[in-house]
């Protein structure tokens, strides 16, 4: 997703859910967002969890990339790749998406990117909270 600071600056922003348990993992904010950065985010969240055993992604350039399939051989994970236009195929994503568009992107104004990192990992905390205790009433 992209989005700009109040200078007009854009960036991106890369999130991480785990289809398994809704678990929002990580949110990258940066101008500009490499495939070995990609890498990078997704090699760090392995540390605390472990390596999927499929990642699902769209055809964003930073996904086609060697690094990113030398990562993925290397830890024997699978590579789900979504059809171009196709959007009920990531429909969880396109959902945290969303909501994550409504209420943090379309709500605030940021001066910084790390102002905008600042409130999305504050956020992060909250939305796996709440997911945490209305997935417990159900």
């Amino acid at each position: 997703m992209y989005d700009s600071l109040v200078c007009a600056r854009l960036f991106r922003t890369f999130n991480v859910v785990d289809d398994f348990n809704y678990e929002a993992l990580s949110i990258e904010n940066d101008l500009n967002l490499s495939a070995s950065q990609v890498v990078a985010v997704l090699c760090r969240i392995a540390e605390n969890h472990v390596y999927p055993a499929m990642i699902r992604m769209d055809y964003g350039q930073e996904f086609f990339y060697p690094t990113r399939t030398e990562c993925a051989e290397k830890h024997v994970v699978k590579l789900d790749i979504t059809q171009s236009g196709k959007l009920a195929q990531n429909a969880f994503i396109e959902s945290f998406n969303r909501t994550y568009r409504t209420k943090i992107l379309g709500f605030c104004l940021f001066r910084t990117l790390d102002e905008k990192r600042e409130l999305a990992a504050n956020w992060l905390s909250e939305y796996n909270g709440e997911r945490h205790i209305n997935h417990l009433t159900i």
